[in-house]
């Protein structure tokens, strides 16, 4: 898999989820949130010579946004109890003082 097809995947994935800070490519073109998975699959599928392909939320030039018509222009959010796959994919939510177990708004997938 080359950059440039990673990040094009990559930004249908952070527009789906706001909460994705990066994903990690393997050379199949599977994504991983964290970095340790992306590893143990490259190993799995036999391909130790091919780097894996980390893609940050910023390299992505543009991500879609979807905007939902709810009468406002505020998009429909809901309730969302932090895990810590959130907080390691995430680090930016860690700076803000967010834990596992903390309620926060997320957009609603539709």
């Amino acid at each position: 898999m080359k950059k440039q097809d990673a990040i094009e995947k990559a930004k249908s994935l952070f527009a789906k989820d706001e909460l994705l800070g990066k994903l990690h490519f393997t050379s199949d073109g599977q994504a991983f949130p964290i970095e340790n998975r992306a590893q143990v699959h490259q190993k799995e599928i036999g391909d130790k010579a091919e780097a894996i392909i980390t893609v940050k939320r910023e390299d992505v030039e543009e991500v879609i946004t979807v905007k939902v018509d709810n009468g406002n222009d505020e998009p429909t959010t809901e309730d969302h109890e932090v895990t810590q796959e959130d907080l390691d994919a995430n680090p930016e939510l860690v700076e803000n003082g967010v834990s596992v177990g903390d309620i926060i708004q997320i957009p609603v997938k539709e």
